[in-house]
């Protein structure tokens, strides 16, 4: 060991320039891994706003009923290629027979302030004064193509969809909810805090229980299921997966620290 450092430290000083560069360029190598993994973090960019974060945890008391129903429905292309103008417009369609009178609009966005809702009205069923926003017929839509306000033709002329879902992610839908990446995605890709792929899109309707929304959802999601026995354009699967009651948590980070503010089961 003694000859081996002795020889080391002579070649150092014969050839400095050479070590130093090579301890540098060591250096870079071994610090490379958390770069990587700092410009890639799986959640990119939050998926919810700096002052709100909702959980969900498996509601272990059966008997309670539950405040508000949720249907979605997934579509997925190729593997990670959710994001082509195919799938798109089959996705569109697809919307369109579960929800045809959904309304799919976005709002702009109003800044951090107006990022958070309440939504105790639609789940009480309470009365929305004049002038407030209305959630039309006890359910709203939330989905990927309120990125082009569920237009064919908006999806069918754009040539830079990643682009106008990287801008798009402030937007709201009328039931002022956030489209961020994590609600309306599965099998997210990021790169540099910026979506690159994902492997499907996610349709979410959301609905008062007391409502024919989700029995409507049902009966247009079997009419969908034999049509694409006919045209053999995509397999329907899952159709028949239990229910599952969930109860969420809202927590409001605001100033004042972590408080609990509402939950919804």
């Amino acid at each position: 060991m003694r000859v081996l450092f002795e020889k080391h430290g002579a070649n150092v000083s014969r050839h400095p320039t050479l070590y130093i560069a090579f301890s540098a360029a060591l250096s870079v190598v071994l610090c490379y891994p958390p770069l990587f993994l700092y410009f890639n973090s799986a959640p990119g960019p939050s998926s919810v706003t700096y002052h709100v974060w909702t959980s969900a945890t498996p509601f272990l008391y059966p008997s309670v009923p539950p405040d508000i129903g949720i249907k979605q429905a997934w579509i997925q292309g190729s593997y990670m290629e959710a994001l082509t103008h195919d799938v798109l417009k089959e996705g569109l369609r697809i919307q369109q027979a579960l929800l045809p009178d959904a309304e799919c609009a976005v709002l702009p966005h109003q800044g951090h302030d107006t990022d958070y809702n309440d939504y105790s009205d639609f789940i009480t069923g309470a009365p929305i004064m004049e002038g407030e926003e209305r959630i039309p017929s006890g359910m709203f839509l939330h989905s990927p193509l309120l990125y082009w306000n569920c237009s064919l033709e908006a999806v069918e002329n754009d040539r830079r969809i990643l682009k106008t879902v990287n801008d798009g992610i402030a937007l709201q839908s009328t039931a002022r909810i956030t489209l961020r990446w994590a609600s309306v995605f599965a099998g997210k890709h990021f790169s540099h805090q910026k979506l690159i792929a994902a492997d499907a899109l996610v349709i979410s309707m959301f609905y008062h229980l007391n409502s024919t929304a989700g029995e409507d959802w049902d009966r247009r999601a079997a009419e969908l299921t034999r049509q694409a026995k006919e045209h053999g354009r995509y397999r329907v699967y899952g159709q028949d997966v239990e229910s599952t009651l969930y109860e969420v948590t809202r927590l409001n980070l605001g100033t004042v620290g972590p408080f609990l503010d509402a939950d919804t089961r």
